[in-house]
């Protein structure tokens, strides 16, 4: 049946089928380190439409697989760097299963270089990640995942290091019309000095190598709710306990679970 013959729903299908082929591609490339090429012209005869062990296959979009293969092939470093820094830390890509692995890196392709919409392009390899995980446990996962693959590609957002290695994403806000980057006036003060204030928005970071008892808690009740407060920096399980006496002696200097620090004075 040729292009022209075929209806919205049938492009829309075909479209969605050429995104399973082109993750399993990719998952197959990495597997058996085969060019692009042999690749496509394989799942061009042999995948797409034919009849294989009695199951018909569904056609694909032939032009939007290899648009989105080569995409994913040309675009690789940049795509793996944006997912890492979209997925936890301690949880990089190249750990991922090679089927999410696969499917990141067809979806990246489309949010650099493909005409569809974003939300589009997300629902359509969620449901991807469900014809190869039925169980869906991978739904949510690949869900938040690449809404914030979205964010980190865009030419306007960038990823910004704090002095503590904390990566903050940075993207514009959109006000009457208008592009605005997120940035506002502000102001530092000691936590001692906050005592007493209510704040709209507090960062708190703890440059002391051995912070008072209470003064985590005193610094996160400056706010109203948790959404308003940003940690700056790792806070040790002894920051956030209660004004009292230290009952062994060495308890100021003990890392908490949540730092990445080996080094204390750097905490």
């Amino acid at each position: 049946m040729s292009g022209s013959n075929l209806s919205g729903n049938q492009k829309r299908r075909m479209k969605s089928a050429s995104r399973l082929y082109a993750v399993q591609a990719l998952f197959q490339m990495e597997a058996s380190k085969l060019p692009i090429d042999v690749v496509s012209k394989e799942f061009e005869e042999h995948r797409m439409g034919v009849e294989l062990d009695g199951v018909q296959l569904a056609d694909g979009d032939i032009a939007h697989f290899n648009q989105v293969i080569a995409g994913a092939v040309n675009n690789q470093a940049r795509i793996d760097q944006m997912t890492d820094r979209a997925l936890v830390a301690k949880w990089p890509i190249a750990r991922l299963d090679p089927t999410l692995r696969a499917l990141f890196r067809a979806a990246g392709a489309e949010f650099v270089e493909g005409d569809t919409p974003p939300k589009v392009a997300i629902v359509e390899y969620v449901d991807v990640a469900l014809a190869f995980f039925p169980d869906g446990k991978e739904r949510g996962f690949v869900n938040g995942a690449l809404g914030v693959v979205v964010h980190v590609l865009r030419k306007d957002v960038f990823v910004l290091k704090t002095s503590h290695n904390v990566l903050i994403l940075v993207h514009p806000v959109c006000m009457e019309g208008k592009l605005f980057m997120p940035t506002t006036y502000g102001y530092g003060m000691t936590v001692r000095r906050s005592q007493g204030s209510t704040l709209d928005l507090a960062g708190v970071s703890f440059d002391r190598a051995c912070c008072d008892r209470g003064y985590a808690y005193v610094a996160a009740s400056r706010v109203r709710t948790k959404r308003d407060l940003w940690l700056m920096a790792p806070v040790r399980r002894t920051d956030w306990l209660p004004v009292g006496e230290d009952p062994d002696g060495g308890e100021q200097l003990r890392r908490s679970a949540l730092s990445e620090s080996d080094d204390s004075e750097g905490e």
